[in-house]
């Protein structure tokens, strides 16, 4: 899921018209430099303009870092660690990976979730991690015909 992920977010922020910027969390750092390299690699594939701006630096004093794409449209991919200050306050389409496996899911939430309302999509990819978790109840949510579309 996370390959189809990298392939749509690349459009999205990469597309003329209403591109936007793209704000994925990963639980460690391996998968979300798999993600950016399969960003990368659709980025190259289909041509688009863009830099790739490896690892850099978001916030100095909270030490968030991010890797990273700019492209022609002036949006970028951020490929970050999950942690709730670096979602705070960001505005662009949230991807949320393997987010029951989180450090601290209900706290990532709370911060990531006002992308919501402010228009924004959002994607939550996940494996189940047992039935205690923000996960587990949104997908719960979703089977009932609650808000969430769910995807298998």
């Amino acid at each position: 899921m996370t390959y189809v992920e990298s392939y749509e977010d690349t459009v999205d922020a990469s597309k003329q018209s209403d591109p936007m910027d793209v704000w994925f969390s990963s639980a460690t750092t391996p998968p979300r430099a798999e993600y950016i390299r399969y960003c990368e690699q659709w980025t190259k594939l289909y041509k688009v303009a863009a830099e790739f701006l490896g690892e850099i630096i978001l916030d100095k004093k909270d030490d968030i870092h991010a890797y990273s794409i700019e492209y022609a449209s002036g949006k970028r991919i951020y490929a970050l660690l999950s942690s709730p200050n670096a979602f705070r306050s960001k505005g662009g389409k949230l991807v949320l990976d393997e987010f029951a496996f989180h450090k601290d899911p209900e706290a990532m939430w709370k911060a990531a979730s006002p992308t919501i309302t402010w228009g924004f999509p959002a994607r939550v990819l996940s494996t189940y991690n047992g039935k205690g978790n923000r996960y587990y109840r949104m997908v719960e949510d979703a089977k009932k015909g609650n808000k969430w579309s769910l995807h298998t």
